[in-house]
C-alpha cells in the first residue's frame, strides 16, 4: 500500500489541470504541498490505515448477508477500470490492486 501511496503522489506532483476561470482556460499543477495534503487525504482518511482489513470485513459481511451471490457486476467494473487505457495510470493501477 505504501507503494501505491507513494505513485499517487508522483501522479498528483506531475498532474496539470486545465480549467477555465471568468472564461479565461488556466492550467496549473498542484504544488509539492498540495499533493501531499490530498494523498494524506485520500490515504489515511478515504482508505485508513487499516485498508485492506476493511475490504475483507465488507467482503465478509456483504457474503454473509447475500449467501451465494457476491456482487459480480462491481467486480466487472473493477476489473474494466483497471484495464481501461484512458483512465490515469495510476488509477488502473490502483483499482488493480482491488480487483
Amino acid at each position: 500500500m505504501e507503494a501505491r501511496r507513494d505513485e499517487f503522489y508522483q501522479y498528483l506532483s506531475r498532474v496539470q489541470v486545465r480549467q477555465v476561470i471568468n472564461k479565461n482556460t488556466v492550467v496549473e499543477g498542484f504544488t509539492a504541498e498540495q499533493a501531499i495534503e490530498l494523498t494524506n487525504f485520500f490515504f489515511d482518511r478515504m482508505m485508513g490505515p487499516r485498508d485492506p482489513s476493511h475490504v475483507a470485513s465488507m467482503i465478509k459481511y456483504y457474503t454473509t448477508d447475500h449467501p451465494g451471490s457476491p456482487d459480480a457486476g462491481l467486480e466487472k467494473r473493477a476489473s474494466n477500470l483497471a484495464t481501461s487505457d484512458d483512465k490515469p495510470l495510476i488509477v488502473r493501477q490502483f483499482v488493480g490492486t482491488m480487483s
